[in-house]
């Protein structure tokens, strides 16, 4: 399994979001060295790429995610039992 990394960025309107990425937190230098070149910092994972601007940014973090993350429970469906009617005096 792959390294995953959680990252917090505080907005600069006091929002904050996390976002999860395929990486170690061996990253932030990297990260922060590209940022400072572009002026945008881009995360990514398997599924998706984010780009955000530095200057929407007040601040932000990362930090590792545990090696094994437990999975989520698959959704499941249950109905009750169909219940028994009583029966009726004279029936």
């Amino acid at each position: 399994m792959s390294e995953q990394s959680k990252v917090t960025i505080v907005f600069n309107d006091g929002e904050m979001k996390e976002y999860i990425i395929s990486a170690g937190r061996g990253i932030a230098g990297y990260l922060a060295r590209d940022a400072g070149m572009t002026g945008i910092l881009t995360l990514w994972n398997k599924e998706m790429f984010y780009s955000i601007p530095l200057r929407s940014i007040r601040d932000w973090s990362i930090e590792a995610l545990p090696d094994e993350v437990t999975p989520e429970p698959e959704p499941t469906s249950i109905l009750p039992e169909k219940r028994r009617r009583r029966k009726r005096k004279g029936e």
